[in-house]
C-alpha cells in the first residue's frame, strides 16, 4: 500500500485526527510484506518495536541503499556538491543481480508506492511548484506540470532551479534542450519555453550577459497569463548554487548586504530590491506531492515577494550591480537601507 493513496489527502481534519491518520499510514506501510522481503533481500532483519523503533531501523538500514553517499565517500580531495564524484543517479551503475532478483526488487518497491507516480485528485490547486534537476529532469518535469494543469483550475505554475554549473555528464542534455546552456536554470528556461509556449527572450538573454559566476545569481521572473500556453502566471526562480564554496560565500557576505536578489517582471523594466522570503509556505498537511520534482499545493498560498514600482530605466538588471557589499547601519536598519541602495543602483 502507498501511503499516498490512502483518504489522508482531506484537508477538513483537526490537526489531531491529521497526525493520527499519517501515523497509521506509516505503521501500515512499515510492515508490509514487501518491505520485509526488501529488507531481507539486502542482509537486513525485519524491524521490530513500536513505529518510532522499526522507523529508526529502517532509516540505519537504508545506508545499504545509499550508492549516491557511497559514490562520495570513495572520491578523493574535496567535493564541490553532493552529484560530484560520480554520485549523480544516472552515474551510478545497476546492481550486479541477476534478471529475476532485479525484477523482484522492482517489484517489491512498486508495491510500496517506491516507484510509480499518483495522479493528484483533487481539481483545484493554488500553485504547481516544479524542482528542476539534472539533464532531462527539467524537460520531463515541466510536461508533467503541464499534464497536471491540463483540466484542472490551477492559480500559478512556480519553476524554481539552482544557478548550478552543469556537470560534463550533463552535455548531452545541453546539446538537445538547450545549447549553449551553462546552469541547471538555464536548462529549466529552455523547457519551460519548449513546453509551456513562455516567451523566454529577456531571461536568456539577461543570463547571457553573466559572463563570470553565473552559479552565484538570483533572480525571479514573473510571467503573466497571457503570456504563456496555460493561460495561468508562470514564476521562474533562479536559486543559489548547492555548491559548498558559493553557499559559503553567500552566507558570510550576506549580512554586508551581498547578493541582494533582484525581482524581474518579465516582459517589463526590471525593478530590484531585497526579495523577502515567501510567507504562508504551506504545511504537511496542505501540501500533496505527486512525483518527485513536481507539485500541487492547496490553501494558503504564498504571498508574492512584495515589488517595487518600474523603475525609470529600461536596461536589465544583471547580477553584478548587487555584488558590493552594503554595510548595514549602526542602528540595525541595514536591510532596508540595503534595499534603497540596490534600487538605486537599478534606476541609475
Amino acid at each position: 500500500m502507498c501511503p499516498s493513496d490512502s483518504e489522508s489527502t482531506s484537508f477538513g481534519r483537526s490537526g489531531d485526527d491529521f497526525v493520527a491518520g499519517i501515523c497509521q499510514q506509516v505503521h501500515a506501510w512499515s510492515t508490509q510484506p514487501a518491505l520485509t522481503e526488501l529488507v531481507e533481500m539486502f542482509g537486513g532483519s525485519p524491524p521490530t518495536g513500536d513505529l518510532p523503533t522499526r522507523l529508526a531501523l529502517l532509516d540505519e538500514f537504508s545506508k545499504v541503499w545509499d550508492y549516491r553517499g557511497r559514490a562520495r565517500a570513495a572520491a578523493t580531495g574535496r567535493l564541490h556538491s553532493q552529484d560530484a564524484a560520480g554520485a549523480v543517479r544516472w552515474l551510478i551503475p545497476r546492481l550486479d543481480l541477476p534478471a529475476t532478483q532485479l525484477e523482484q526488487i522492482t517489484a517489491l518497491a512498486s508495491e510500496l508506492g517506491l516507484v510509480t507516480a499518483t495522479t493528484p485528485e483533487g481539481a483545484d490547486f493554488d500553485h504547481i511548484l516544479v524542482i528542476g534537476g539534472g539533464r532531462y529532469t527539467n524537460q520531463l518535469r515541466v510536461g508533467y506540470a503541464r499534464e497536471m494543469a491540463t483540466g484542472r483550475r490551477i492559480g500559478q505554475v512556480v519553476l524554481a532551479a539552482a544557478s548550478r554549473q552543469l556537470l560534463e555528464s550533463e552535455l548531452d542534455a545541453v546539446a538537445v534542450c538547450a545549447p549553449g546552456a551553462r546552469t541547471e536554470f538555464e536548462l529549466l528556461v529552455a523547457a519551460a519555453k519548449d513546453v509551456l509556449g513562455l516567451d523566454t527572450g529577456e531571461v536568456t538573454a539577461h543570463i547571457r550577459q553573466r559572463v563570470d559566476n553565473p552559479q552565484r545569481d538570483r533572480a525571479v521572473w514573473r510571467f503573466p497569463p497571457e503570456g504563456n500556453d496555460l493561460g495561468v502566471p508562470v514564476m521562474l526562480l533562479e536559486t543559489p548554487s548547492p555548491d559548498p564554496d558559493n553557499r559559503r560565500y553567500l552566507h558570510l557576505r550576506r549580512p554586508n548586504g551581498t547578493h541582494a536578489p533582484v525581482d524581474l517582471p518579465a516582459g517589463d523594466r526590471p525593478a530590484g530590491g531585497a526579495l523577502p522570503a515567501l510567507r504562508g509556505a504551506p504545511h504537511a498537511g496542505s501540501t500533496v506531492a505527486d512525483s518527485p520534482g513536481v507539485s500541487g499545493v492547496r490553501h494558503r498560498p504564498l504571498q508574492p515577494a512584495q515589488q517595487p514600482g518600474p523603475t525609470a530605466s529600461g536596461q536589465t538588471a544583471a547580477g553584478g550591480p548587487l555584488d558590493d557589499p552594503v554595510r548595514p547601519r549602526p542602528d540595525g536598519s541595514g536591510s532596508d537601507h540595503r534595499a534603497r541602495a540596490n534600487q538605486r543602483r537599478l534606476t541609475s
